[in-house]
């Protein structure tokens, strides 16, 4: 992953979210919700968060966490990998940016 990318995506979230401690909080909340189990196969939003708006399908929420700990920590290992989704979220994230 090239710095560029990466830097920008962090960039862009926390924008989004506001601030580092909201990405911890999301993340760390999913984590929590994931210790019983998401339905990653399942496509419908039977899950909410309380601190985001809306419902969200498992695979949905892993992504939100493994985006989240890849700027809070990148090497924690969330036991669900989708690290070239991620790479491709960044590279079209950096095209769209130029």
């Amino acid at each position: 992953m090239s710095g560029d990318a990466s830097a920008g995506f962090s960039v862009t979230l926390k924008r989004c979210l506001a601030t580092f401690g909201d990405v911890q909080r999301i993340a760390v909340e999913i984590a929590t919700l994931g210790t019983k189990g998401l339905s990653v196969n399942d496509p419908y939003g039977k899950y909410t968060l309380r601190s985001l708006p809306g419902n969200f399908s498992g695979l949905h929420l892993l992504c939100i966490q493994y985006a989240g700990f890849k700027i809070i920590d990148p090497t924690v290992d969330i036991g669900f990998d989708i690290a070239a989704e991620y790479e491709e979220a960044l590279r079209l994230q950096a095209n769209n940016s130029k």
